[in-house]
Protein backbone atom coordinates (compact mmCIF):
# COMPACT_ATOMS: atom_id res chain seq x y z
CA UNK A 1 0.00 0.00 0.00
CA UNK A 2 1.46 3.62 -0.89
CA UNK A 3 1.26 6.30 1.17
CA UNK A 4 -0.95 7.79 -0.38
CA UNK A 5 -3.29 4.79 -0.65
CA UNK A 6 -2.71 4.45 2.68
CA UNK A 7 -4.10 8.25 3.70
CA UNK A 8 -7.66 8.49 1.42
CA UNK A 9 -8.25 4.93 2.66
CA UNK A 10 -7.88 5.86 6.21
CA UNK A 11 -10.03 9.33 5.05
CA UNK A 12 -12.57 6.94 3.53
CA UNK A 13 -12.55 4.77 7.18
CA UNK A 14 -11.23 1.35 5.00
CA UNK A 15 -8.67 -0.78 6.81
CA UNK A 16 -5.04 0.20 6.36
CA UNK A 17 -1.66 -2.08 6.56
CA UNK A 18 -0.11 0.15 9.08
CA UNK A 19 -1.35 3.64 10.73
CA UNK A 20 -0.32 6.73 8.34
CA UNK A 21 2.43 9.00 9.28
CA UNK A 22 1.26 12.50 8.60
CA UNK A 23 4.00 14.78 10.88
CA UNK A 24 3.80 18.30 10.80
CA UNK A 25 7.46 19.01 9.98
CA UNK A 26 9.23 22.62 9.64
CA UNK A 27 12.30 23.39 7.87
CA UNK A 28 14.59 23.48 11.26
CA UNK A 29 14.17 19.88 10.97
CA UNK A 30 14.83 19.75 7.18
CA UNK A 31 18.30 21.41 7.66
CA UNK A 32 18.89 18.76 10.33
CA UNK A 33 18.46 16.17 8.22
CA UNK A 34 20.28 18.03 5.57
CA UNK A 35 22.87 19.21 8.32
CA UNK A 36 22.78 22.20 6.94
CA UNK A 37 22.56 25.31 8.75
CA UNK A 38 19.35 26.92 9.60
CA UNK A 39 19.73 30.41 8.87
CA UNK A 40 20.52 29.02 4.94
CA UNK A 41 17.04 27.72 4.75
CA UNK A 42 15.94 30.91 5.72
CA UNK A 43 18.18 33.02 3.39
CA UNK A 44 17.15 30.43 0.51
CA UNK A 45 13.51 29.21 1.12
CA UNK A 46 13.70 26.80 -1.98
CA UNK A 47 15.97 24.64 0.04
CA UNK A 48 13.26 24.23 2.42
CA UNK A 49 11.40 21.36 0.05
CA UNK A 50 15.12 19.50 -0.55
CA UNK A 51 14.57 19.36 3.67
CA UNK A 52 11.05 18.22 3.26
CA UNK A 53 12.21 15.75 0.45
CA UNK A 54 14.83 14.26 2.45
CA UNK A 55 12.79 13.68 5.72
CA UNK A 56 10.34 12.16 3.31
CA UNK A 57 13.20 9.71 1.81
CA UNK A 58 14.82 9.50 5.05
CA UNK A 59 11.83 8.84 7.11
CA UNK A 60 9.18 7.27 4.73
CA UNK A 61 6.53 9.53 5.69
CA UNK A 62 3.13 9.05 3.92
CA UNK A 63 1.86 12.72 3.57
CA UNK A 64 3.62 16.00 5.30
CA UNK A 65 2.53 19.46 5.27
CA UNK A 66 3.51 21.90 3.12
CA UNK A 67 3.05 25.63 1.89
CA UNK A 68 2.74 26.80 -1.72
CA UNK A 69 6.00 27.92 -1.78
CA UNK A 70 7.45 31.79 -1.84
CA UNK A 71 6.43 33.79 -4.79
CA UNK A 72 8.36 33.57 -8.12
CA UNK A 73 10.17 37.25 -7.18
CA UNK A 74 11.34 36.41 -3.89
CA UNK A 75 15.13 37.02 -4.73
CA UNK A 76 14.59 40.11 -5.98
CA UNK A 77 12.72 41.28 -3.04
CA UNK A 78 14.49 39.98 -0.54
CA UNK A 79 16.86 42.35 2.02
CA UNK A 80 19.79 40.75 3.81
CA UNK A 81 22.02 43.00 5.97
CA UNK A 82 25.22 41.98 8.21
CA UNK A 83 25.41 43.06 11.37
CA UNK A 84 28.85 42.23 13.72
CA UNK A 85 29.47 38.97 11.06
CA UNK A 86 25.31 37.97 11.66
CA UNK A 87 23.11 37.78 9.02
CA UNK A 88 19.61 39.09 9.20
CA UNK A 89 16.11 39.42 6.65
CA UNK A 90 15.32 43.09 6.95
Amino acid sequence: MTGKDRIIATLERRSVDRIPVWPVVTAYLGSRVLQRPYVDFVLNPMLVYEGYRAMIDRFKFDGIDICLGPPADWESRRVVIEIDGITYLA
